[in-house]
């Protein structure tokens, strides 16, 4: 068995980017390449250069990231963020030098909508060229990207170059580089949290974001009810989180919404929104009791919330009063919400509590169905329908695919019980449906030993039979389940280990190194972002 130590210490890692692993002992050689000092990650598409050992000293006690006009009348106070985000981390290096290259000059040839929310949709809207070569009087660091969003990922990549010496007197360096072009794989690359089972606060849930960013992740997938809580303040409904919530101060106000939603687009993040019915509902049930489906046993109601299975309590499908709520609330949602998309759940129903339920026999009499998985497709088809006739794209998981129930061709499938290559998630794309895979990143499920290569070797094109569908498969997302998982242990949780399904998402198949080669890469990312005061695992 191969084994392995991080010889530098959490302080020498938290400072330095070139951190390395070594191992025990000289008969233990470790697998795969060494990544060069400056290395990228995810990896980006083409890096050419014709010195590459040729490095240029940065100037870490005055480096300016300057955006050049296009449009003298025009601004793009849109990456204001992100450019005094990432000179504040330059000019925090230690020890500050003085040195050659003292900029970064970015020119963006699109149009920079100053309010723009990320849409992202074709991978071009992320798209960016690095340079970084001589000059006169001094070398050049160009960054050319059409969008704001392009140039928000190459100004990551320009701060993952930068390494480095380990001599006494130590200095910042970036490699010349002569052309860096890079491009995401998918269009959709998201992390999902769980805010229903345990709490998190903004100030938590700002860091993911910032997380996410130095990761390439586009998209933050908020489950933010369930049978535990309901923390979202309706306005048009307050008793939902007056009543559902933990507690008063445990909740998101419209402004800490907008707040959160804004950290977000600056980050170049969409927000995509759960509201997980027919099932996952007893936080509904707290303030509107009526609308759920007490289940029976053989001689009586157990009603109310089972405390064996907290989802064992459904909405009520022959209620026409759910259908007028359920309208009600998403239109509200949807004008909260700043995306396309809404995922609507439909997962975990618990179809023999409406086996049980005299009211769901009689409705399902009235329309001469023979089983429940009828009445949740009469659900969903309902549901689907207010969402579409509102110009929002549905996204759903698997379970109704998997019960038999066919959903609108505009619904996206989310996969999370599947593996890419399993029979039902070709029989989706066969039929015509775009998916999400999430199935091999469960970034909660804890097993000893490297469980990021579990992630990385998992790709959602597994075989050569789904190339022909790629353009169906959206991406995926790095999910994070919170029955133990809580604001003190997340970010340790989610990374390093789903920047593992970050490269997977962002880098081209062919171009993605072997396991072994690209440790040493995620090695040297995992102090890239430790030194960026990130409380990873």
């Amino acid at each position: 068995m191969i084994l392995w130590v991080l010889i530098v210490n959490y302080f020498f890692c938290a400072q330095f980017v070139n951190g390395h692993l070594e191992p025990i002992g000289y008969g233990t050689p470790l697998p795969g390449k060494r990544a060069p000092s400056g290395s990228v990650w995810p990896k980006p598409l083409y890096r050419f250069s014709t010195n590459p050992m040729k490095a240029f000293s940065v100037d870490t006690q005055a480096f300016e990231i300057i955006l050049l006009e296009n449009n003298p009348t025009s601004s793009c106070t849109l990456l204001d963020f992100a450019t005094n985000h990432y000179t504040n981390l330059i000019r925090n290096l230690n020890p500050k030098t003085g040195g050659d290259l003292s900029c970064l000059q970015i020119k963006i040839f699109g149009d920079c909508v100053q309010d723009e929310y990320p849409r992202f949709e074709n991978t071009t809207e992320e798209n960016y060229q690095l340079i970084v070569t001589e000059g006169y009087p001094s070398p050049v660091a160009i960054l050319n990207a059409y969008t704001p969003w392009g140039a928000l990922r190459g100004i990551e990549t320009f701060y993952q170059m930068i390494w480095s010496d380990e001599s006494e007197n130590e200095t910042f360096y970036v490699n010349q580089t002569d052309s860096l072009v890079d491009e995401p794989r998918f269009i959709y690359r998201g992390i999902m949290i769980d805010s229903a089972r345990h709490y998190l606060p903004e100030q938590t849930i700002l860091k993911i974001l910032t997380a996410m960013m130095y990761n390439k992740f586009n998209v933050l997938h908020w489950h933010i009810v369930d049978d535990q809580s309901f923390a979202f303040v309706s306005q048009s409904f307050p008793e939902l989180s007056k009543m559902g919530a933990y507690t008063r101060k445990e909740i998101y106000t419209p402004e800490v919404i907008r707040r959160i939603q804004e950290a977000a687009r600056v980050r170049g993040i969409r927000i995509i929104f759960e509201f997980d019915t027919p099932g996952h509902v007893a936080g509904f049930g707290k303030s509107h009791p009526e609308f759920l489906t007490p289940c029976y046993d053989e001689y009586q109601s157990i009603g109310g919330i089972n405390p064996r299975r907290a989802s064992a309590i459904n909405f009520d499908p022959s209620n026409e009063d759910v259908f007028e709520f359920m309208e009600a609330f998403l239109q509200e949602v949807l004008s909260v919400s700043k995306d396309q998309y809404l995922h609507l759940g439909f997962d975990e129903v618990f179809l023999p509590c409406w086996q049980t339920s005299p009211r769901i026999k009689a409705f399902m009499v009235e329309r001469n169905y023979t089983s429940t998985r009828q009445v949740l497709g009469y659900y969903i088809n309902r549901i689907t329908e207010i969402v579409s006739s509102l110009g929002i794209t549905p996204i759903a998981w698997q379970d109704p695919l998997t019960d038999g129930v066919e959903l609108d061709k505009n619904t996206v499938i989310h996969f999370w019980m599947d593996k890419p290559g399993y029979p039902r998630y070709e029989e989706a794309l066969k039929s015509g449906y775009k998916v999400l895979q999430s199935t091999c990143w469960y970034t909660n499920l804890i097993k000893y030993g490297p469980t990021w290569k579990d992630y990385y070797e998992c790709d959602p094109v597994a075989n050569a039979e789904l190339v022909s569908y790629e353009s169906q498969i959206l991406g995926g997302e790095a999910t994070i389940w919170g029955e133990f998982v809580d604001q003190t242990n997340i970010i340790s949780r989610l990374f390093p280990a789903s920047s593992a399904v970050a490269e997977v998402l962002w880098t081209s198949r062919n171009l993605k190194d072997k396991t072994d080669d690209a440790m040493w890469r995620l090695d040297q990312f995992r102090c890239n972002m430790l030194r960026r005061d990130l409380d990873l695992n």
